[in-house]
């Protein structure tokens, strides 16, 4: 092995020590194929780093004036994430991160600073994402600056004191009754059809807006999820509220390409990922207006799928064909998503309640 270069259990180590500036970095193998590729990356990284050094002196990598966040996010899904278990979920996190937070991704090193991710945090909450929505866009930020840190980068870890406390009572489901309401505020018929789908099948918006007609089987009444959010697929049993909603769309947009076509005309792309957020936004804000009732303003989209999941958890008692029918990789994601009344206990337990 070359110097410099320590071979552990599962990953090599790149530790260098140049004009006082110390850089280490791991590249992680799990079989021989891997092994020999990691190698193989450590050696190109040592070799590329001491040539920065010799020409600019200093790390190409590590220099804040030339290097943007961009570049440390890369880094991060590279080296880091491909090892852990929710790599799928965090993948497509960042890949939304870099289409949303444009500013971001392109600010260089030198001038990043805490303003920066408020920027982010204010724009995800005045566009409608949950709390811990937005907690989980600063834990993953907060993992690419640390690991930043690891490998050499002298930069602080800007995401410190804003994650917002959050509150599990202030997660509320929405009833039928209150669906209803918020579907007839909505303006556009697409996108009231968008919000009782999500509702139906208890998808992500994430998984929705990919969706394409040839992943749909009208007879089977199933639609084939292959591009998860945790990287799972499975088939989404489609009630008949479903398939009248996938009928109208076929009225409307020719029953080809993606169902929930982009609104500018002509054009086989799916819908901005956000643009249900916004418009859902706009109406539980007027609900709340009109009614004066705070309430609408926790209910949030992607609250659909915990309601609709609850219901669920109502009518399947059996943990393992529920798992199956949301689409969870494990029990523990699913039970933050059944909200259990204690009506519903009562009922399960029937004459055991009573005894």
């Amino acid at each position: 092995m070359a110097s410099n270069i320590y071979e552990r259990e599962k990953f090599f180590e790149v530790k260098l020590m140049i004009k006082g500036v110390k850089i280490n970095r791991s590249y992680a193998f799990s079989n021989k194929k891997e092994k020999r590729q990691a190698e193989i990356d450590a050696l190109t990284f040592k070799k590329d780093t001491i040539e920065s050094f010799e020409i600019y002196g200093v790390a190409v990598d590590f220099n804040p004036k030339i290097v943007k966040f961009i570049k440390l996010v890369e880094l991060y899904e590279r080296d880091k994430i491909k090892a852990e278990k929710s790599k799928a979920k965090t993948e497509n996190l960042l890949k939304l991160a870099k289409e949303r937070f444009p500013d971001l991704m392109n600010t260089m090193l030198i001038d990043l600073t805490v303003k920066n991710f408020i920027e982010v945090k204010e724009w995800l909450l005045k566009n409608g994402y949950s709390d811990a929505t937005v907690n989980h866009y600063l834990t993953q930020f907060s993992g690419v600056l640390i690991y930043a840190k690891t490998c050499g980068f002298n930069i602080e870890n800007f995401t410190k004191g804003l994650q917002i406390e959050l509150d599990n009572e202030l997660q509320e489901i929405v009833s039928r009754d209150e669906l209803k309401m918020i579907v007839d505020e909505l303006h556009n018929e697409r996108t009231k059809l968008a919000i009782q789908f999500l509702f139906y099948t208890a998808c992500r918006r994430s998984e929705v807006v990919k969706m394409k007609f040839e992943d749909i089987d009208f007879k089977q009444k199933t639609l084939a999820l292959r591009d998860t959010k945790n990287g799972k697929s499975h088939n989404v049993v489609l009630n008949n509220s479903c398939i009248t909603i996938l009928e109208r769309l076929k009225e409307l947009d020719g029953g080809k390409g993606y169902v929930f076509k982009s609104y500018e005309t002509g054009l086989d792309k799916p819908v901005h990922i956000d643009c249900w957020t916004r418009a859902w936004r706009r109406a539980v804000k007027r609900l709340c207006k009109r009614t004066e009732d705070k309430k609408w303003l926790r209910k949030k989209l992607h609250t659909l799928r915990h309601s609709r999941i609850t219901e669920y958890a109502a009518k399947v008692p059996n943990t393992i064909v529920l798992q199956d029918i949301t689409g969870h990789k494990d029990l523990r994601s699913l039970s933050r998503y059944s909200h259990t009344t204690n009506e519903t206990k009562r009922d399960q337990l029937g004459e055991l309640a009573e005894e």
